[in-house]
């Protein structure tokens, strides 16, 4: 029976990878915060470009600078159409 679970497990693993499409990618390479078409939204000033890999991305990426307020922020992308 466990091989029957692992071999499943296995199978719909490889169906996910195999459909896998990126719909939106941001690469930050402009040096711009937001990017273009992207808005924040709450604690502006905080957010920034860092020239890390932190997030386990490639640099460089978006970075939100903590603060002691409390709050809700957003980096907020533009629209996408997944129709079709």
């Amino acid at each position: 029976m466990k091989k029957i679970y692992f071999l499943f497990s296995l199978l719909i693993s490889l169906a996910i990878t195999v459909n896998a499409q990126i719909y939106i990618e941001e690469t930050f390479e402009d040096s711009e915060m937001p990017p273009a078409g992207w808005s924040l939204d709450g604690y502006e000033n905080q957010w920034g470009i860092s020239n890390s890999t932190y997030s386990g991305g490639t640099a460089p990426e978006g970075r939100f600078a903590r603060t002691t307020a409390t709050g809700t922020t957003r980096l907020i992308s533009p629209e996408i159409d997944l129709t079709g």
